[in-house]
């Protein structure tokens, strides 16, 4: 069974070569009819299309292009194993407030995935991303950048919320930023749900806010609060999951995780004579 290196295509090959066809396919169902030929039947046989990038003129890559690649070719052993490639194309690199899911106060964890939907339209098409680039998943609660209680896992696309912060507010200030009395480990960057306060401080509720400083003992959120009367025994509570309805969504950038799909020949490759490499094809793989 093959393996995945952890190791990207060459982004000196990849950028828009000539002939360069990258897309998404979508599998071709099993079709068949009924005896009289009158019914149609379509059987789906993958959950999920696949992508294929074909370069039908990958010999007009230069002397040192066409070494790289049959080095690389060589070096994740031809069809064997998968490897990293970042399409060039920001289509199919990236996406910004992409949809995830939808919190519940509990669930954690939120596979990474690009939706592809024309504006307006019912109909849309969602494809797992497994391979997100390091340093660029972005998270954010009903909208609010979460930049620090997370982690994302670069090998299956897996973005993982920090487990819930929740504990009870006793005192907050009437200001331009509210700072609420109350332990916690938050830091600047993190996001809060608030709930359960009472008349006037109801207003907060239901609300989720970027934390702009903390200690220890209190933390201050971008919510002003300055025309609302004194806290006086008002309660409220907060959390850091995304609760029930809060949408989550992401900005990344990803790889698609590929393997060779066709034989790489490089005759007379020591004597900078080339007389042919061949096509190239990636086709992306689940493993």
């Amino acid at each position: 069974m093959g393996a995945f290196v952890d190791v990207s295509f060459p982004s000196s090959i990849g950028a828009y070569p000539n002939g360069m066809m990258g897309e998404i396919v979508m599998p071709r169902p099993s079709i068949a009819s009924t005896p009289d030929g009158k019914i149609e039947q379509r059987i789906l046989t993958a959950s999920e299309g696949r992508y294929e990038l074909r370069l039908p003129n990958a010999d007009n890559l230069s002397w040192y292009r066409v070494r790289e690649l049959y080095e690389f070719y060589l070096g994740v052993g031809g069809w064997a194993n998968s490897f990293r490639y970042r399409d060039p194309r920001d289509y199919w690199n990236s996406v910004a407030g992409q949809a995830l899911g939808t919190g519940d106060g509990a669930t954690t964890d939120f596979q990474l995935v690009r939706t592809f939907q024309t504006a307006g339209s019912a109909i849309s098409y969602s494809h797992t991303i497994t391979k997100p680039a390091a340093g660029t998943v972005i998270p954010y609660i009903a909208g609010v950048k979460e930049a620090n209680r997370f982690s994302i896992d670069l090998l299956t696309g897996i973005l993982s919320l920090s487990a819930d912060g929740s504990n009870s507010v006793t005192a907050a200030t009437s200001a331009a930023q509210c700072k609420l009395t109350t332990p916690n480990n938050l830091v600047a960057g993190s996001c809060v749900y608030l709930t359960g306060f009472t008349a006037p401080w109801d207003a907060l509720n239901g609300n989720r806010y970027s934390v702009a400083a903390a200690t220890a003992t209190d933390f201050t959120v971008d919510a002003d609060t300055s025309a609302i009367a004194a806290y006086s025994a008002n309660g409220g509570t907060w959390h850091t999951l995304p609760q029930a309805g809060e949408a989550v969504t992401a900005d990344f950038t990803f790889d698609w995780q590929v393997r060779f799909d066709a034989d790489i020949g490089a005759q007379h490759l020591a004597l900078e004579q080339i007389v042919r490499i061949g096509a190239l094809k990636l086709l992306e793989v689940r493993e």
